[in-house]
């Protein structure tokens, strides 16, 4: 007799233990993460517990859905040592000082985003010319850059490195999951967590807030990402179009240049970046030049936002 397959279902109430226990560690933030986020964390952790499983599966969905938009692009051969060294060696520093593993790399040009956005599956505002985005979780990161990037000379390799180790900030920290859960309401909330934490999270998205310390977290990456000041500051500048460096952020997702630049500087001489590069690297550092601690940071990280 041939077997054709064997189930291993979990009963539900196994399904559900399991969920709340890895849940988690799939949604924590990282250490480097902004105050404001680590406390969301536990309220999706909330939330989770009353729909378990739901929240994962917000999260393939999402994936799914740039997967099929990026279909032709996905087709192409992923960066590696013998197609683009350059980008590969990029990459391959950036994973290092961030402690993660190995990406999916893809190049698209501007042929690839005109015929993006002739398709019926594209997401408004995913590919741009001369930029980069990334999307995925932890454990399937997958990365897309312009080949613009590489070709026009604007920015160093440590910079392109930065704006990468940005967007791979913004994925490592389930931003999208933070904004699909409280802006687009998959999720009535409000019927899950207590009416003091639904009060939080509402005026923390007031007014893009929440963004804007979204935008702060991701830039602490680029700097894990490059152990480069200087590198992150001249992405920044280069990156930020006339009219956008000082500008009246009060109303806007993301923080003006200066006080992103300001905002990372800040970080850079906290005790929460020399924590991270020594959990990464598994060494100790001398604390005496890390002048500004975690609560200190976090004052001055709430005034700029």
């Amino acid at each position: 007799m041939i077997e054709i397959g064997k189930n291993s279902f979990m009963t539900l109430e196994e399904f559900i233990r399991h969920e709340n226990q890895t849940f988690p560690d799939f949604i924590k933030s990282p250490l480097y993460s902004c105050d404001e986020e680590k406390a969301m964390t536990d309220d999706i952790i909330k939330v989770n517990e009353k729909n378990p499983g739901y929240i994962k599966y917000l999260c393939n969905e999402l994936n799914a859905g740039y997967v099929k938009g990026l279909h032709d692009i996905i087709q192409k051969e992923p960066i590696n040592k013998r197609n683009n060294p350059r980008l590969h060696n990029i990459i391959a520093r950036l994973i290092m000082n961030m402690g993660i593993p190995m990406p999916m790399v893809y190049l698209y040009t501007e042929e690839d985003v005109n015929r993006y956005y002739d398709n019926e599956n594209a997401m408004e505002g995913t590919l741009e010319n001369g930029n980069a985005f990334t999307f995925g979780t932890r454990d399937m990161l997958y990365v897309f850059v312009s080949d613009l990037l590489l070709k026009d000379n604007k920015l160093t390799d440590e910079e392109i490195m930065s704006l990468i180790g940005h967007e791979i900030g913004h994925a490592l920290c389930n931003h999208s999951v933070y904004n699909h859960l409280f802006v687009m309401n998959v999720i009535d909330v409000s019927k899950v967590l207590p009416v003091d934490d639904v009060q939080r999270i509402n005026k923390l998205y007031e007014n893009n807030k929440f963004h804007r310390y979204n935008e702060f977290t991701a830039d602490r990456a680029s700097l894990i990402a490059t152990r480069s000041l200087d590198a992150v500051v001249g992405m920044l500048k280069k990156i930020s179009p006339d009219g956008f460096w000082d500008y009246d952020h009060s109303e806007a997702t993301h923080p003006n240049g200066k006080t992103r630049v300001d905002a990372v500087t800040k970080f850079s001489q906290s005790l929460l970046y020399a924590r991270t590069i020594e959990l990464i690297d598994g060494i100790t550092i001398d604390k005496s030049g890390f002048p500004i601690d975690a609560q200190a940071l976090s004052v001055e990280i709430n005034k700029m936002v």
